[in-house]
């Protein structure tokens, strides 16, 4: 679809910042982008950084005109907008894209709440406000994990968005809550579609890796067998 203005939330984080890079190669649409930060000019400066670490010097100069940086937050009303920037801003974008999460395996519950369930939530209600807008909203295939408490085996496709299967985790159990939001709000006339990633690893042409490395579990996953010297027999089995 040819969408005119595209709302991008998550822009600074590992996904949210090659999905930036996608949308300006591959779209001719305007780019509108939420991101956390006390003002415009501060958002403008951490969304500079972040595309010139992965995608090189003047990055961001180069595409600027294509770029409408928004100091926002999810965790809050308006999703952190003025009145009048959220009205203006519900009247001209036709598409929201949602890559903004709290990804980390542990911390706060409220925290995880507020921006991973209540966040999808405060986005599809602006999606209803005047111009209808098309939802797609970023998963994770962690979803199809979790405990089943009758253990009997159980088929989990991207048809179901439940099987009454329970975690231990808090950055999945949101997930997964908010999936369960994001399909119901299609009773609302919303067009809406959940995309569930797998790990996000090194970039495959250059390499590069998020900035934060050692907030993905995988990789410290990786790094504490390395450092033990050993594996897990069930992990050895499988390699």
């Amino acid at each position: 679809k040819n969408f005119e203005s595209i709302l991008l939330t998550g822009a600074t984080g590992y996904l949210g910042v090659h999905l930036t890079d996608e949308l300006l190669k591959q779209t001719s649409a305007s780019l509108y982008l939420i991101i956390r930060a006390k003002s415009n000019d501060e958002a403008e400066i951490r969304l500079k950084k972040m595309l010139d670490f992965y995608f090189g010097n003047d990055y961001y100069q180069k595409h600027m005109h294509r770029i409408n940086i928004l100091s926002g937050d999810l965790a809050k009303e308006n999703i952190g907008l003025p009145d009048n920037k959220y009205h203006e801003l519900s009247a001209c974008v036709d598409c929201i894209i949602n890559s903004a999460a709290i990804v980390k395996h542990f911390g706060n519950v409220t925290e995880f709440l507020d921006v991973n369930v209540k966040g999808p939530e405060r986005l599809l209600h602006f999606a209803q406000k005047r111009r209808k807008k098309e939802v797609f909203h970023i998963s994770t295939m962690s979803v199809v994990a979790g405990e089943i408490l009758d253990n009997k085996p159980m088929l989990f496709t991207e048809v179901k968005k439940d099987i009454n299967h329970i975690f231990d985790n808090v950055y999945i159990r949101t997930k997964k809550e908010s999936e369960k939001i994001v399909i119901d709000w299609r009773k609302q006339g919303l067009n809406t579609t959940v995309f569930r990633t797998g790990m996000l690893m090194f970039h495959s042409r250059t390499g590069q890796f998020q900035q934060n490395i050692d907030e993905n579990a995988f990789y410290r996953f990786l790094s504490s067998l390395l450092r033990l010297g050993c594996a897990p027999d069930v992990m050895l089995r499988n390699l």
